[in-house]
């Protein structure tokens, strides 16, 4: 038979004898093999490193490390709560600022009814740490402790411990995992904190291995200490009942009140026992004094095996006068509304072991309220609370509601607002910028309602068209963006040019009161871009009034000058166009303009005039030998002007002073005039 060795028998020996032998052979083999029976301690090992093995039922340990370490220690001197973990002085210890892992195979693997048991202990919860279940490479089960609680597979969790107290002392964590026929069954308590206490099973084809790790969790109390390791088989029927909940997880009782649970509190089955022979019991519930409570039942089949399920009681009101509850005005602290804008508030309660997860918490209902004072909410009319609805989108540890705010239901003025909650039929509570509301360091949040007027924006993209680096026909585009409204991180506003003067135009309600200043901006859009994006100068000012208004055009990035600046915005035509291009006049009203100065001699006649240096202009002179020449096809002769030794004494910036010459010729009337073209 496999796995048995014959050794000779010396001497003489009896048939009857052997055969008894070979029997008692026969009946071994027809046993069952696996018994699975195992165990190891910290206590067994002087030292310990990769490849030691001093208990039975496991391969040898398999210790790896990125920065980090392994040990023997006894955490108690810091973590007296960890007591129970020590053997002989002694407990295993991980350590790493980077990671380590200490893995470690079942001999052989866990097979139907095998049970294995390992504690764990840690304090600080910075990095991660924890332990795993592996069937080859492949995690089937983990249990993980970070800063943000604990949780392990199956949707299992439970929120951060604050440091101080049990923590500070030393949290024990005790697994039981059992293999079931299709997967595992586990089961997760803490003497520190039944809260902790949680139940399971998940799907998996086999386990072979088990590993402890940790990740970046500094010094001594990143440690994570465990023991106790041992494996045993239980009979039969391992599978737990199915207990269910009946009505709703959190519910509220005045203190010293009396309270009666639905009918049936829960409900049970089981794949083996009978519902009837399943015992169900329930935790004492004490109304005597105020606070957050729970009633636990437990449903308990034929072969002991358990299963547990926790509802919720407040009992008295709501407060936050300890870490199991917690509510406020969660976002934003302020708000800026116009007639014709909404936006929506924000808050968040949390209520020990009944928030978790996700799905609205029965019995929890929430209000926005706004106020034209800034006073204690609980005393404002009951009229001004909205009720505010359930953030299916929020996940976390607590429950979140909202409510929208719409600008046209409050003339313009400054207003205030907060949250309002209530558990059942309990008082109402009132949240804060920070929590429940105090006056001090959590208060009201701040609503502005704000008038809103339309302003026309423009830019003038001529003088960057005729220098090429904005080309429409590209896909070049131009768009509007300030503080105004949503902000700068707001999506721009798309500008237009439906004319093609190359001037943009947008028009858009800005909110604010009279005399508020705004800050905006042009820039350029699209794949083509050509040197331009932001415009390269300052933020542009704007104090608003309260009527609508059109602003006058301005260059982008101030670059240049062009008409529909330096003429005041005046309508372009023949006139204007040759007033302001020729003269070196700022303004309809300049007086500090230069008219033309004719000159020359007998055989060259000239004209002397100051002209813009504008890219967008084109001044040339003209010369005829008649008047009746400048009709339309008369012969017009082009005379370019010359800037070449011309004295530039008392020409404004941006201007030139050019000379316009040409020659007589032998016709001695001849006429010479500049002209501007845009």
């Amino acid at each position: 038979m496999d796995g048995f060795a014959i050794t000779r028998i010396r001497g003489p020996v009896s048939k009857g004898w052997i055969r008894l032998l070979i029997l008692n052979v026969g009946l071994i083999g027809l046993a069952d093999l696996h018994a699975a029976t195992g165990s190891d301690i910290a206590g067994n090992y002087s030292t310990w490193n990769s490849g030691d093995n001093q208990g039975t039922g496991f391969g040898a340990w398999s210790l790896v490390q990125g920065s980090g370490g392994w040990f023997l220690g006894d955490p108690t001197s810091r973590a007296s709560n960890l007591a129970a973990l020590v053997t002989s002085g002694k407990t295993f210890g991980l350590w790493a600022s980077g990671y380590v892992d200490a893995i470690r195979s079942f001999e052989p693997a866990l097979a139907t009814n095998d049970r294995f048991k390992i504690s764990l202990g840690y304090q600080w919860d910075n990095g991660a740490r924890g332990f795993n279940l592996l069937n080859g490479t492949s995690e089937v089960f983990n249990f993980n402790i970070n800063s943000g609680g604990m949780s392990w597979t199956g949707g299992g969790s439970y929120p951060f411990i604050a440091w101080g107290g049990k923590r500070e002392n030393g949290i024990q964590v005790d697994i039981t995992i059992i293999k079931t026929a299709s997967g595992l069954r586990f089961t997760i308590t803490s003497p520190q904190d039944s809260g902790l206490n949680g139940a399971g099973s998940v799907t998996a084809s086999g386990v072979t291995s088990f590993k402890l790790y940790v990740s970046a969790s500094g010094g001594d109390g990143g440690d994570l200490n465990f023991n106790n390791l041992a494996l045993d088989s239980v009979p039969g029927d391992v599978t737990p009942p199915s207990i269910t909940l009946q009505g709703d997880k959190l519910v509220q009782v005045a203190v010293g009140g009396t309270y009666t649970p639905p009918d049936p509190a829960v409900t049970v089955s089981d794949d083996v026992t009978t519902t009837g022979n399943i015992v169900v019991t329930a935790s004492p519930l004490d109304t005597s004094t105020a606070g957050l409570k729970t009633i636990t039942y437990t449903a308990k089949d034929e072969a002991n095996n358990d299963a547990s399920v926790t509802r919720i009681v407040l009992v008295g009101e709501l407060t936050a006068t300890t870490a199991d509850t917690y509510y406020n005005l969660h976002f934003p602290s302020t708000l800026t509304l116009n007639p014709t804008s909404s936006g929506s508030v924000y808050g968040q309660i949390y209520v020990k072991g009944a928030t978790l997860g996700a799905g609205q918490t029965p019995n929890i209902q929430a209000w926005i309220g706004v106020n034209s004072a800034n006073t204690d909410p609980s005393t404002w009319d009951n009229a001004v609370w909205k009720l505010a609805t359930y953030n299916s989108g929020q996940t976390g540890n607590n429950d979140e509601y909202s409510k929208s705010l719409a600008g046209a239901d409050y003339p313009v003025g400054n207003y205030y607002y907060a949250t309002r909650w209530q558990v059942a039929a309990g008082a109402f509570t009132y949240g804060g910028t920070t929590g429940p509301w105090n006056g001090t360091t959590s208060v009201n949040g701040a609503l502005s309602v704000v008038p809103v007027r339309d302003v026309t924006f423009a830019v003038d993209m001529n003088v960057q068209i005729s220098k090429g680096t904005f080309i429409p026909t590209s896909g070049q585009g131009v768009e509007l963006k300030g503080s105004f409204n949503n902000g700068w991180n707001a999506a721009g506003v798309a500008m237009s040019d439906l004319d093609e003067d190359g001037i943009y135009t947008v028009t858009l309600p800005i909110q604010g009161n009279a005399s508020d200043s705004v800050v905006y901006k042009f820039r350029v859009t699209g794949s083509a871009l050509g040197g331009l994006e932001w415009e390269g100068s300052s933020d542009r000012p704007l104090v608003l009034g309260n009527l609508a208004e059109t602003l006058k055009p301005v260059t982008f990035s101030n670059d240049g000058t062009t008409f529909a600046v330096w003429s005041g915005g005046a309508t372009l035509n023949a006139g204007n166009l040759a007033k302001y291009a020729i003269g070196g006049g700022s303004n309809l009203t300049a007086n500090d303009g230069q008219a033309p100065v004719t000159g020359g001699d007998a055989t060259t006649l000239t004209l002397t005039a100051i002209i813009r240096d504008d890219a967008s202009l084109t001044v040339v002179g003209e010369a005829v030998t008649s008047l009746a020449d400048y009709s339309p096809g008369g012969a017009i002769s082009t005379v370019n002007g010359s800037d070449v030794g011309v004295d530039q004494t008392g020409v404004p910036s941006g201007c030139k002073r050019k000379v316009f010459s040409v020659d007589r010729g032998t016709d001695d009337r001849k006429f010479l005039r500049i002209k501007v073209t845009k």
